[in-house]
């Protein structure tokens, strides 16, 4: 039986590995699953996120497998067939990938293969919709153009005008695509499953496949590592300092960090939103602290004076 593969797409801060946790944890609880993680700058924050829970992952770093990594994705799926013989691969792109491209790649080397494209899944932020479109309206748009089925995450955190404003506008980007608006914590085990069984029809998606749109290529990262304790307080107040824009336009920055005082936690910032979360102290492996940042005209030299 051919291996299955789903795609979850979504721009910076959507929400896509929030979701694959839970789709593995309701739906493939007793299936062989592999997460494939792309990863835009040097440094993985995700695959930690994912070991911990016990879910194997695979990375490939440094690059938009959308593009110029586009063969390190044929080879990535190869290595996880033969390594892990997987009945599912989940695709997790980085935030700023065309979908569009990715989905193309994959449709083109299905044929003949021992894996076939099964779910095309987008997730976006409903709270910070608007915001996050002005971001890279290109991106943005090709990864709810090219996908069958939506789910809005942070939809808790809108009134229902709000909403209902955000559902239409995509709407009208994929007539075709199925938005799915409850709060994820609310969908059970079978709704969800219910929710996944929906296809569109293949003519009212074909054509989207041929679509093309400017990559734009002015995304940078920039990694931290540090073996010395970085406290909550440092990462509050130099997040405070990105959000004042010394360091140029960053718009994600993901980290696992230790505390001297209160031991590993997570760190997640999109523009107006932060989140810090202690990690169990059973699951930490390393006392080091990485973070990763990703946005535009990145003022590195300030960044590297900011931990010295």
């Amino acid at each position: 039986m051919a291996t299955k593969i789903d795609i979850i797409s979504g721009f910076l801060g959507a929400g896509k590995t929030t979701f694959i946790k839970k789709l593995v944890k309701d739906l493939y609880i007793d299936t062989n699953v592999v997460i494939l993680e792309n990863e835009f700058g040097k440094v993985n924050i995700d695959e930690g996120t994912f070991q911990r829970e016990s879910i194997q992952v695979k990375s490939i770093y440094a690059g938009c497998i959308c593009c110029s990594c586009s063969l390190d994705l044929a080879r990535g799926i190869n290595e996880i067939l033969s390594e892990y013989r997987p009945d599912r691969i989940i695709i997790e792109p980085t935030g700023i990938a065309k979908l569009s491209d990715i989905k193309k790649l994959l449709l083109k080397e299905a044929e003949g293969q021992a894996w076939e494209l099964d779910h095309i899944i987008t997730i976006v932020d409903a709270k910070n919709y608007h915001v996050r479109a002005l971001i890279s309206k290109d991106f943005f748009e090709d990864q709810i153009r090219a996908s069958e089925l939506i789910f809005l995450s942070k939809t808790e955190l809108l009134d229902q005008e709000g909403l209902e404003q955000v559902k239409d506008v995509i709407q009208k980007l994929q007539p075709a695509c199925h938005i799915v608006d409850e709060v994820w914590d609310n969908i059970s085990p079978d709704r969800l499953k219910e929710f996944l069984e929906y296809k569109p029809e293949a003519s009212n998606l074909k054509h989207k496949l041929s679509m093309r749109v400017n990559h734009v290529n002015d995304f940078d990262s920039y990694e931290i590592i540090m073996e010395q304790p970085l406290g909550i307080e440092q990462i509050t107040s130099f997040i405070g300092e990105i959000t004042n824009g010394i360091y140029g336009e960053i718009h994600r920055v993901k980290g696992l960090c230790f505390d001297a005082g209160q031991g590993m936690y997570t760190v997640d910032y999109i523009p107006q939103e932060l989140i810090i979360k202690p990690v169990d102290s059973g699951q930490i492996t390393s006392g080091t602290s990485k973070l990763c940042l990703i946005g535009r005209l990145l003022d590195k030299n300030k960044l590297d004076t900011v931990f010295p």
